[in-house]
């Protein structure tokens, strides 16, 4: 029998743990899937002399924001990372590290969506992304766009995979 869950989230970067953070503020059931670890984007995928490209007093998700005796600085990549994990951890975002997503098929029950993981698959109402979820495998799926004046029923509906 297949897990059932409202909404799952693809993906525990920054969009993604906002995601969770807005469904959160709502009430509303879900789940974040993260085939690494939060923010393993940044943790695998940067160099390790990156840094942030906008200054430090920028750098702010919603309810919180980086702590920092240099505002006008440039914040390296390895605090980045700190401060998604630490977003993660406040929010108390449901994620499960290690999920890898391997498919994303919409069905005609009143599930409509089934996604295909590495942990057995789940069957979600709604599902966002927030990065390049096999953008090869998928012929179509929908993002959820997050913002304090929708109301918790107003999420929009995007395609994304053509």
């Amino acid at each position: 029998m297949n897990e059932k869950i409202d909404t799952a989230i693809i993906g525990a970067g920054h969009a993604g743990l906002t995601m969770s953070y807005c469904l959160s503020q709502r009430g509303l059931e879900h789940v974040v899937l993260e085939r690494g670890r939060v923010g393993e984007r940044w943790i695998s995928e940067r160099w390790d002399s990156f840094h942030f490209q906008f200054p430090n007093s920028t750098i702010e998700l919603p309810g919180y924001k980086y702590q920092t005796a240099d505002p006008d600085g440039f914040v390296p990549g390895r605090e980045i990372v700190r401060f998604i994990q630490e977003y993660a951890d406040s929010i108390k975002a449901p994620v499960r590290c290690g999920v890898n997503v391997i498919a994303l098929e919409n069905l005609a029950n009143s599930m409509p969506y089934l996604l295909r993981t590495n942990a057995g698959a789940i069957e979600a109402r709604k599902c966002g992304y927030c990065h390049r979820i096999a953008r090869k495998r998928c012929h179509s799926t929908v993002q959820f766009r997050c913002a304090e004046r929708h109301p918790p029923a107003a999420f929009e509906r995007i395609p994304q995979c053509r």
